[in-house]
């Protein structure tokens, strides 16, 4: 029987049986290995992200207008044969783009949804391709998830919201032939209830099939999103984050002053992952009137929709059948958020005074430029020898270094933060 082109209403359109996919061996067996990215301690399943919380959540109405037919034509992208051989990371984009999010974005940007539910939108990858960086501070610096989501509100558009650009659901692509959920978290995990649950088991946080987890929880986690998701043409691997106490003494805590910040630090350092896999097999059969579960799109569409409205971390969350709209208050998210900043860098304890270096300034640094200022204060230090000595300062760096001059041969002394001064050991 030929497949129909298109679709009348929102429902059908997402829950349509995704493209048969040729596993071809793929061309190597990694996924991703560094060693660096942040671990949840604790994984659950994500009880309550099901079809029944999409048929109750903003009173109904969202199943309601996902059901409803003859508002317009939604037509199905074409996936060649080419495209649905996949063997590794590159023709899993493609396969996914092509297929998954046009399909989803279409239903996103219906103009019911858009105006009534305040989703936000399916991005590729912006920015410069990490594997092209040489150092590796750089790439850790600069590394991006492989694809995300941004606000598309009219009202922020037409407010130019600066906060547009905010990462909302950072996603990754994984290769299926190399990387599945479940069978790795239910033998990787303590498993109280046999459902692929609890902390990790000695060791196993630092097996090559936890990195993709541990990978896009960092990305979660460097962007304060409590939402994010791993892709594969078997899976969609959909999670929430939070920590999984309130950490508010500061002394475990980093020192950190505001709630951003303190939220941060707890969940590197104590974070619960509740996550759901939905089968890439899920779907209506043809018959959406009577279908009644979660598909790969129409997962990736609820969650999208939840993004959008909500999408920072907290330190809990309401029941997400509970969840609200943004609009419902009058406050959209995507403005406020530009009075919500990005997570603030890294905060850490007060450090005690460091132990002097004595590495010397190279001979450039200990000439002064014509015309550069100089202070008029002269500044005392006693050496071993008891003799004192009189030292003008050249460059101002976090240690800073104070030059003899009137002997090449001077010892350089450190300026301490109370005012004094110590001599190079």
């Amino acid at each position: 029987m030929k497949e129909k082109e298109s679709e009348d209403s929102i429902f059908g359109f997402l829950t349509r049986k995704n493209p048969e996919i040729e596993y071809p061996p793929p061309k190597s067996k990694g996924v991703t290995s560094r060693r660096y990215y942040l671990c949840p301690t604790e994984l659950r399943v994500w009880k309550d992200f099901n079809f029944s919380t999409l048929e109750a959540i903003y009173g109904r109405k969202l199943i309601e207008e996902a059901r409803r037919t003859g508002a317009s034509s939604l037509n199905f992208p074409r996936v060649s044969a080419i495209d649905r051989v996949v063997d590794d990371e590159p023709t899993t984009i493609s396969l996914l783009t092509i297929w998954n999010r046009s399909i989803v974005n279409a239903a996103l940007e219906e103009a019911a949804i858009l105006n009534l539910f305040h989703p936000c939108i399916w991005r590729a990858k912006t920015g410069q391709n990490i594997s092209t960086e040489k150092s590796a501070k750089k790439v850790k610096h600069r590394l991006k998830p492989d694809a995300g989501a941004v606000s598309l509100c009219t009202t922020c558009l037409s407010a130019q919201s600066p906060s547009l650009a905010l990462e909302r659901l950072p996603k990754d692509y994984k290769t299926a032939s190399k990387w599945e959920s479940l069978p790795f978290l239910r033998q990787a995990l303590t498993n109280e209830t046999g459902e692929g649950e609890g902390k990790w088991k000695t060791g196993e946080m630092t097996e090559q099939a936890a990195m993709p987890i541990r990978q896009v929880y960092t990305y979660c986690v460097k962007s304060g999103c409590r939402y994010g998701c791993i892709l594969t043409t078997a899976e969609a691997f959909i999670f929430r984050i939070k920590p999984r106490t309130e950490m508010r003494d500061s002394a475990t805590t980093g020192g950190c002053s505001s709630k951003t910040q303190t939220i941060n630090q707890a969940l590197k350092a104590d974070g619960l992952m509740e996550y759901v896999s939905i089968p890439w097999e899920n779907h209506n059969h043809d018959d959406p009137d009577n279908y009644a579960d979660l598909t790969v799109n129409l997962a990736l569409w609820f969650v999208h929709i939840l993004a959008g409205n909500a999408h920072r971390v907290d330190w809990s969350y309401p029941k997400l059948w509970e969840e609200q709209l943004a609009t419902d208050s009058g406050v959209c998210t995507a403005r406020s958020a530009a009075e919500d900043p990005e997570p603030e860098p890294d905060c850490k304890k007060p450090e005690p005074p460091q132990k002097w270096r004595s590495s010397r300034p190279s001979s450039h640094s200990r000439k002064r430029r014509r015309n550069s200022a100089v202070s008029d204060v002269p500044h005392f230090s006693f050496s071993q020898s008891s003799a004192p000595q009189v030292f003008f300062p050249l460059t101002i760096t976090p240690l800073e270094y104070w030059y003899n001059g009137t002997n090449s041969n001077a010892t350089p002394v450190n300026r301490i933060p109370d005012g004094g001064e110590y001599p190079e050991p």
